[in-house]
């Protein structure tokens, strides 16, 4: 929720944010960008959220939201990478695997934690546990295609291959032997 970005969309982006920067893809006059969505607040905590995630404000004060995080990337990708790990290059745990090291997690069946990815910038650098236990590596979901556009059989391939599906496997095989 950026009210101010909001006023100002589609005006002339001032100079103080761009001098001295090197931007990629980007020529001429740029532009500010407005928030397309409507915002409105949710639970006792007053959590804003988007009209796009209409049932989460059902749960809003269940919710842990991290509104400290900010970054001077201005490029896509970097930007991702910073967010996730703290740094704009890969090579470093991202804050899901930190904080799945530190605490643990309740359920030995489901990921660590998920991240859902909708296109290549920041990609699989964004669940990654680099130095930290391989118990800490959450699981990516892409959500460039809805489940009901993905034929049944390389849906099943996809749970096959996922690391949540062969931890599963694995504690039931132990289980069926043991």
């Amino acid at each position: 929720h950026k009210p101010e970005l909001r006023e100002r969309d589609g005006q002339k982006c001032p100079d103080e944010l761009t001098r001295g920067k090197r931007f990629a893809f980007i020529g001429g006059e740029m532009q500010l960008a407005g928030p397309r969505f409507q915002f409105r607040k949710h639970g006792d905590c007053g959590l804003e959220l988007s009209e796009l995630l209409p049932h989460l404000g059902s749960v809003a004060d269940e919710l842990c939201v991290i509104k400290s995080r900010q970054t001077n990337e201005i490029n896509h990708a970097p930007a991702q990478m910073f967010l996730h790990s703290g740094f704009g290059r890969g090579g470093r745990p991202s804050l899901g695997a930190w904080v799945n090291y530190g605490l643990g997690s309740e359920n030995d069946d489901l990921p660590a934690y998920v991240v859902l990815l909708s296109g290549p910038p920041g990609g699989a650098g964004t669940v990654v546990h680099r130095f930290l236990t391989e118990r800490s590596s959450g699981d990516s979901v892409s959500i460039e295609r809805r489940a009901g556009t993905v034929s049944r059989q390389p849906r099943r391939a996809f749970t096959r291959r996922s690391p949540a599906s062969a931890r599963r496997r694995a504690v039931a095989q132990s289980h069926s032997t043991g």
